[in-house]
Formats: structure tokens, sequence, C-alpha cells
């Protein structure tokens, strides 16, 4: 028996046949207008930063390209679904701190290029901060050259903390001398609760905690891979940072991002602030009634002589295997990240400090900033940004995040209910049951890197 569909089929087959061809045509239009050579970034300003660098690389080798800006989270799902159809790729592209992301599956899968060898031949470990790399390499294997350092130092209202309360941050060197200063400081409304508090925390955790975490070596993974954030010194970290959040004499608050974030420095309602070098350029856009009123100091070490710094953040530049033009694409990292041919103004500019050691060296980074009351910011960056923590790169960092953060947001329900009464052995329990979801997790997916 023979079934009449109609015509519904016959125009479904139309259609199907020209969206074809408009697709491949368009496919051959634009391999044919193609640059010789395309860079892929997440950030508006880096693109501004190359674009007036390009022509000079294009008058040396002959050649064009093409920087392409695209969001963060589209950047990521976009390049991860080429590589997975085997679809056209960018020549080079700027990796905004999810290099976990893209460090799945087995070493000879990663859609990325192995550029181990060329980084050493040139000695890059030793001219640049060795630890950038820890997050842009799996199994020694690295696949990114990294963009920043990001040392992180305190930044605080100068004109309350110095001018009006007289305090002396020269002589806070540790996080006790800190929560001590800032006991003192925090102030307490009509109705008994703290209306100034002295230092920002995530209710969370978050990239709060990790710095603290991080600024003591303890990442959520080590070098090997093992799940590393239910150290004892985890829990100590855990311990001191919810006993400043919730505990009695708390002197910590939860301002968030964005609009609260700036509303409340303007009011004073925290006085001292986490600041990686990249935070100053965001403050001074958008709390710019600050100006003059803000200054940098170092983090405070957990011990005496101990780290004065952390991290938060971090881009790095990687080539792809589906490339059109490797070497040149290798020359072009080259010649963005690598040849100081500015000056320092950009990193300047930008407020980025580059991990090449020998840019520090500039005298633009002892230009005066008048938001943070003419100090020299970015040569206090430079003077903390050896001593940077490394941040080892992970498969399993966003499971990993989500976990730790996790037990913080426990611990700290815990600590509100029931105070001290067995607070430190239920951080230390909560933190080991959470890793060890992440070591199960772990287990269940064992991948072979031959």
């Amino acid at each position: 028996m023979l079934l009449n569909y109609g015509k519904a089929p016959f125009f479904l087959l139309v259609v199907a046949i020209v969206t074809g061809i408009g697709v491949f045509v368009t496919h051959r239009q634009y391999e044919g207008a193609r640059a010789d050579l395309v860079l892929m970034t997440h950030s508006q300003d880096h693109a501004d930063v190359y674009r007036a660098k390009l022509p000079e690389f294009e008058r040396r080798y002959g050649v064009t390209v093409d920087v392409q800006v695209v969001e963060q989270n589209a950047l990521r799902n976009r390049l991860l679904a080429a590589f997975a159809a085997g679809t056209p790729v960018p020549d080079l592209v700027e990796i905004p701190q999810d290099a976990a992301l893209f460090l799945r599956g087995p070493i000879r899968d990663i859609g990325l290029l192995d550029i181990t060898k060329w980084v050493r031949s040139k000695d890059l470990e030793d001219k640049m901060v060795a630890t950038r790399f820890s997050m842009w390499q799996r199994k020694g294997v690295i696949f990114a050259l990294p963009h920043d350092v990001h040392p992180m130092m305190l930044a605080y209202r100068a004109d309350i903390v110095e001018d009006q309360l007289g305090i002396d941050v020269s002589k806070i060197v540790t996080w006790g001398d800190f929560a001590a200063m800032a006991r003192k400081i925090v102030r307490y409304g009509d109705d008994g609760r703290p209306a100034r508090y002295a230092l920002e925390f995530q209710n969370d955790g978050g990239y709060l905690l990790q710095a603290l975490l991080l600024q003591r070596d303890v990442g959520l993974f080590d070098a090997d891979g093992h799940v590393t954030f239910d150290s004892d010194v985890a829990v100590d970290t855990f311990v001191w940072a919810i006993r400043q959040l919730r505990g009695p004499q708390r002197i910590a608050y939860s301002l968030g991002f964005g609009p609260t974030l700036w509303e409340g420095m303007q009011d004073g309602l925290v006085l001292f602030y986490f600041m990686p070098d990249w935070r100053t350029r965001t403050i001074e856009e958008y709390a710019p009634s600050l100006s003059g009123k803000m200054k940098l100091m170092p983090l405070p070490a957990w011990s005496p002589g101990g780290r004065r710094t952390s991290t938060w953040g971090a881009t790095g530049i990687a080539a792809t295997k589906g490339g059109n033009n490797q070497e040149l694409a290798m020359k072009l990292m080259e010649f963005l990240y690598l040849d100081q041919t500015d000056a320092g103004r950009s990193a300047a500019d930008l407020h980025i400090l580059s991990p090449v050691r020998a840019s520090w060296s500039e005298p633009v980074f002892d230009r005066p900033d008048p938001y943070f009351c003419g100090q020299p910011i970015m040569r206090l960056y430079s003077g903390l940004a050896g001593d940077v923590p490394a941040d080892y790169a992970n498969p399993f960092i966003p499971k990993a995040q989500e976990k730790r953060d996790s037990a913080f947001v426990a611990a700290g329900a815990y600590y509100s209910e029931h105070g001290e009464d067995g607070f430190v052995e239920f951080v230390r329990a909560e933190l080991k049951r959470q890793a060890d979801d992440v070591r199960a997790v772990i287990a269940r997916n064992q991948i072979t890197d031959q």
C-alpha cells in the first residue's frame, strides 16, 4: 500500500538542500576571506593592545592577523564544541582561567598544541614567573603561555584607616595582627549589629577563600593531581576565616560583586579589600569617588616572615592543533607575550603585570597613581610577583571548587548554630567528606594518557 504524504516532505527536502548549499558557500567564502592568523580572546582590553601592536608583526612577516573578541562563556563553549566536532578553530586562543576544561581526556586528544619543548628551549620558566605555568599544564605538558601574574595585596580606605583611626598598617605583619587590629575598629549600630567591618569576604568562600589557601600553598590539587583541600592547613584556614565571618567578634562581611560592592566601598561599610593587580583598574572605573582615598599594602602573612601575597585570576594564550599555520602562530604568541616593545606601557595602563621578569624594571612602573594616594602601584605589585604561589590545573577543578565551597557553607552554618562546640572537628570531617567525594569521582573517571 502506497501512502500519500502530500507536499510537505518535498518542501522540507528543498529547504534542507538550499540550507546545505548556503552553509557550504558561506564556509567557502569565510575560508577565502580568512586572515593568515586568527586570534580569539575574551577581553576587549587585550584586543585593543594587540591591534595596536599587530601592524609591526604583519609588516615583519608579510601576513594578516584577525583579532576576534568573544564573550568568555561563548568562547569556551564554541572552542570545546569545535574540538569535539573537528570543525575550524582559531590559530590562537586566550583562555580565561578555565584551562582545566580544555585539558580533559587523554593528553593526545587535547585540542591545544604541546608547547613544552618550545618553552624550555627559550628558558621561559627562568625568564618568567615559573609558578604561572602551573595552571596551563597537565602531567608536565605545557599547553599555554601565561599572560599575567596577578599578585594580590590589600586595598584599604586610607582616609578612614589612617586619617580618622590613626592606624599604622606597616605594623600589621600577620593575619593575627590584622584580626587584633580589626576587632578594635569594627563599629556597631544602635541595634548592636556591626555597622562597619574591617575585611571583605565571601559567604561561600569562593575566590577569596581560595586566595587565602593559595597563600599557604594549598590548592585544590597538588602537582601530581592529588586532592589537597582537606589538609590540616586547609582546616586551619577554614576555621580562621569562618570565625572572622560569623564569630561573636566578626570582622568580615560579604559585599558581593558589582553595584553592592561599589556602594559598600564608598559608604565605608568595609575598609579592607583583596586586591589583585587587575582589580585596581576595576575599582578606579566603578568607584571614582574614592580617588585619593585608597592605598595598598601587602597581604598579612600567616606567620612572621611568610608570604605576603597570593593570586586571583589568570589568562593564558594557546595555539590550537587545528590551526592553519602553527609555526607562524608560535611567532605571534612570542611577539605578543614576550616582546616588550612598548616599555611596559600597556601593562601599566591595564594594571596587569606581565610574568616576564625583565619587564618589571621599566620606569613606567614607578608612575604614581593618584587614585591610590600617589603610590606607584605597579612597582608595589612587581615587588611581590616573584613570590606568587602555584595553582595547579586539573580536569576536575570545577567539581573540587564546588565541593570545597560546599564544605565552607556547611561549616559556617554549623558555627552559627553550635559555636565552638565541636567546630574544628566538624570542619575536618566535612572537608574530608567533600574531598573524598572528589576522589571518588576521579576514581570513576580514570583515563589513559598514552
